[in-house]
Order: C-alpha cells, then sequence, then structure tokens
C-alpha cells in the first residue's frame, strides 16, 4: 500500500490520488453513513464507496445525460456524487424521517410530471416564436394574403396562451429547481438521500426474504436485485475507502 502526502492539497493512497474536495466529501459521506442504521450496521463505509463507483468521490455530478443520442434535461439524468434521480430524491423524502426537514420541496403532481408538461411548452412556443418571426409570413400577411393573415393570428394566440401556461407551471416547479441543486452541489444532502434510499432498499430485500439484503440492496441501487457486478464493484471500492478512513483518522 503506497501512502503519501503531495503539496498538503491532495493524497496518493492505494495507487489513486485524491484532492482536498474528494477527501472532503469521504469524510462527510463517512459521518452520515455512520449515522445511518439498520439491524445493528450501519454504512459508513458503503456510502463513500458508492460515492466512489458513481462519481469518483464527486468529480462527475452529472450522469445519464443521453437517451438515443439525445441530451436530457436534469430533471431526468442522475445528479450529484451519488448520482440519484430527482424522482428517486423526492420518494426517499416522502417516505422517510425527511420529510419533516425537505416535504416542503415535494408538490402535488398528476401522473404526468410536470416539468415534462413543462418542457414540451417551451418547445410550442418556440414553434409559435418561430412562425411570428418568419419574414415570409409576414411579408405575404402585409401583402394582404389571407392564408398568411389567419396564421399568424393563430400563431400569436397559441403563444400567449402557452406562455402563461408555462409561467404558472414554473411558478410549481421552482421547487423540483431547489431540489435539483441540492443534489448537485450539497454533499451531505446528498449522502442523506442515498443513505436512507439504500436502508429502504435493505428493508424491502428483507421483506422480499432475500438471503443476503445487504448485497441484493447494494445492487438494486444501481439497477435490480441481481445486479451482482455492481455490488462487487462498491466492495471493491470499500477497500480503498477503508484505507483512506484509516490514514484520515
Amino acid at each position: 500500500m503506497i501512502i503519501s502526502l503531495i503539496l498538503t492539497t491532495s493524497l496518493f493512497i492505494g495507487g489513486t490520488n485524491l484532492n482536498q474536495t474528494q477527501i472532503q466529501k469521504i469524510n462527510i459521506t463517512y459521518k452520515i453513513g455512520k449515522s445511518i442504521e439498520v439491524n445493528g450496521m450501519n454504512f459508513a463505509y458503503t456510502l463513500p464507496s458508492i460515492m466512489g463507483v458513481e462519481s469518483s468521490f464527486g468529480k462527475i455530478i452529472i450522469g445519464d445525460q443521453y437517451s438515443n443520442g439525445k441530451l436530457k434535461s436534469l430533471y431526468q439524468s442522475s445528479l450529484g456524487p451519488f448520482q440519484i434521480r430527482l424522482e428517486t430524491a423526492k420518494l426517499v423524502i416522502q417516505k422517510t424521517y425527511l420529510r419533516k426537514k425537505y416535504g416542503y420541496l415535494i408538490y402535488k403532481q398528476n401522473k404526468k410530471k410536470l416539468y415534462e408538461k413543462y418542457f414540451k411548452i417551451k418547445k410550442k412556443l418556440v414553434y409559435y416564436k418561430s412562425i411570428l418571426q418568419n419574414t415570409s409570413w409576414k411579408q405575404r400577411a402585409r401583402k394582404g394574403n389571407i392564408k398568411a393573415i389567419e396564421t399568424l393570428s393563430w400563431a400569436k394566440r397559441r403563444y400567449k396562451y402557452n406562455l402563461k401556461l408555462s409561467y404558472k407551471l414554473s411558478k410549481k416547479i421552482y421547487k423540483d429547481i431547489i431540489l435539483i441543486n441540492l443534489l448537485l452541489n450539497n454533499t451531505k444532502f446528498s449522502a442523506l438521500i442515498a443513505g436512507n434510499y439504500l436502508k429502504m432498499l435493505y428493508i424491502e430485500a428483507q421483506k422480499k426474504g432475500y438471503k443476503y439484503p445487504y448485497f441484493r440492496a447494494l445492487g438494486r441501487y444501481n439497477g435490480g436485485w441481481n445486479n451482482k457486478k455492481y455490488a462487487r464493484k462498491v466492495l471493491k471500492m470499500m477497500k480503498l475507502v477503508k484505507k483512506i478512513i484509516k490514514y484520515k483518522k
């Protein structure tokens, strides 16, 4: 095992070079993981290990950005050092003690997610605006072309209607924006969500009667209950995390 301190701002341990920010995030996550218990065990080493696998200890804070070659919005991506989706964060807040502190960020919604509706409306606004700004349509309308006049009048009505609708929806989804920012920029918040989500998965695995609920919960964090490959990655990363924590102590 190689351990050395480089200019006091980075740590080279176990063949991995970590900067001061990464080390701080590991320490924060370790403490939060230690406070989350289930069946007499805690997630002190597990949480920073998941963070290491998911984001290289906070280096990559936006994941799963593309779908069929198209860039997805932050509302649909995996966010923060633990690569958590917005809907997962909402679920954890609603189902755990975190509701007391963060429940105000959860809004009631229909089956269709409000932000999906919001972005569809934004696309419509771009479309109607392109018609209103179209030089050809405007020139034809000035010359008295009935079809051009009717088209521009229709586009103007639709633009105004959708503009009002987008404004109303934006006032609601601002809560989602706050959650997104917390996931991206607040390591403590992200660790609380990830740790409590893992605890929920552990309890669910027990209810399902799985033999190794901890191992199953690890796999489920990044896929299915039988995701052994991911679970093993986390356990492998844990060897490094233990060295880092031991060294820092």
